[in-house]
């Protein structure tokens, strides 16, 4: 290698480790946020490992003396962390025993192998982890529509189609520098976007985290009244348009605050959680619930009427009443009171919601589990039917 490549060489292995140094330290700052990014360990891991490999690259490439290949041996290790990292941020974990038995393999095999051999064997294991690295990016991309995941796709197919020609390289040059060269200018490559696919993820998981912090609520994770107003945008305007009723049903967990009271703070969240939970399997993909405040429900109806109201609002007070509750410990009957109301075609949002509101009221002063609403007197509905 002349000199002028030496050069090269090195002012490259400089900028890979500024950019993984860099990366190491955006990693922990991340790594003491409140939520940290799944899968931020086994990353920062990854390019510590791989701010190594980079050493010992620049290392044999200034001395030319070492007798095994120490940087494709810790390449095979890094890739391999690098698949678990991907695995757990994307919850797939299948695949870790056979790959790492594999790599273990490979490793074993450099001590036993030269040359050309040495290189073939270390190359086809990267491929593979990387083979095995996109497609766990490819379906995180996928569900989590996350273009940062797509960046890791890039680096996972930059590999795999990439590794064949540094081979055909070494088949059509006699065995001369280019091939390692070109093996390792691909991993590289692949490294950088594998970093800038990583901090994009994350950026975006954080937005999207933001996003739907504005418009859900944290602990049930049903939209909160912002988000409320963004769900029915549409519907509202269908609604005023086509002339159509939209019901409500505002609801609340019977003596709330006794169960604070009496047992503590994490079960009563258990239980707004449940609740959450029952709400949601008991309506229609078209319904929009929300938790306004504390115990405090609503569920909005497009294209329901009162009477129809009535009906789901009772099974939902019956399936309550028959399913006790999740608590930390043990299982809690409990109750509920809930107020109906429609908006005969008005689509006014926030008049709809205060009637149910009202309603509400009218339930909890005639003596909780029991419905009422303002078109006339409370309803107190029972097994065996409706009493007014």
């Amino acid at each position: 290698m002349t000199l002028a490549q030496d050069n090269w060489s090195f002012l490259y292995i400089v900028l890979i480790l500024i950019l993984t140094g860099t990366q190491i330290l955006v990693a922990y700052t991340l790594s003491s946020s409140e939520q940290p990014p799944a899968g931020l360990a086994l990353f920062t891991v990854y390019f510590t490992a791989a701010l190594l490999v980079w050493i010992i690259h620049a290392l044999r490439v200034g001395t030319q003396t070492m007798s095994i290949d120490l940087p494709g041996m810790a390449a095979i290790i890094n890739n391999y962390v690098l698949f678990l990292a991907m695995g757990q941020r994307s919850e797939m974990t299948h695949g870790r025993l056979p790959l790492g038995l594999l790599c273990l393999c490979a490793i074993l095999g450099s001590f036993f192998l030269s040359g050309e051999s040495i290189l073939l064997l270390q190359d086809l294991i990267l491929a593979t982890l990387f083979v095995a690295v996109g497609i766990q990016a490819v379906g995180r991309c996928i569900n989590q529509h996350n273009v940062g995941d797509g960046i890791i796709v890039v680096a996972a197919l930059l590999m795999v189609t990439g590794m064949p020609l540094s081979h055909l390289s070494l088949n059509t040059t006699g065995g001369n520098f280019y091939s390692p060269d070109l093996s390792f200018g691909l991993q590289s490559v692949a490294h950088t976007l594998v970093m800038v696919g990583f901090l994009s993820s994350v950026v975006i998981d954080f937005q999207t985290r933001l996003r739907r912090l504005s418009t859900n609520d944290s602990l049930t994770g049903l939209f909160n009244r912002r988000g409320l107003q963004d769900a029915l945008k549409l519907p509202l305007a269908l609604a005023k348009r086509e002339q159509t009723q939209m019901a409500a049903i505002a609801l609340e967990v019977d003596h709330f605050q006794q169960i604070v009271d009496s047992f503590d703070r994490e079960t009563s969240d258990l239980i707004l959680v449940s609740l959450a939970r029952l709400i949601r399997s008991l309506i229609r993909t078209s319904d929009v619930p929300a938790r306004l405040e504390g115990n405090d429900f609503l569920i909005v109806l497009p294209n329901h009427n009162l009477q129809s109201a009535k009906i789901l609002a009772e099974r939902i007070r019956q399936a309550v009443q028959h399913r006790p509750m999740a608590g930390s410990d043990n299982e809690i009957p409990v109750t509920l009171s809930l107020g109906i109301a429609d908006d005969e075609g008005k689509a006014d949002l926030e008049a709809l919601c205060e009637a149910a509101i009202r309603a509400l009221a009218l339930a909890k002063q005639g003596g909780h589990n029991r419905i009422a609403s303002l078109a006339g007197a409370p309803l107190h509905f029972s097994s065996a039917g409706v009493e007014e």
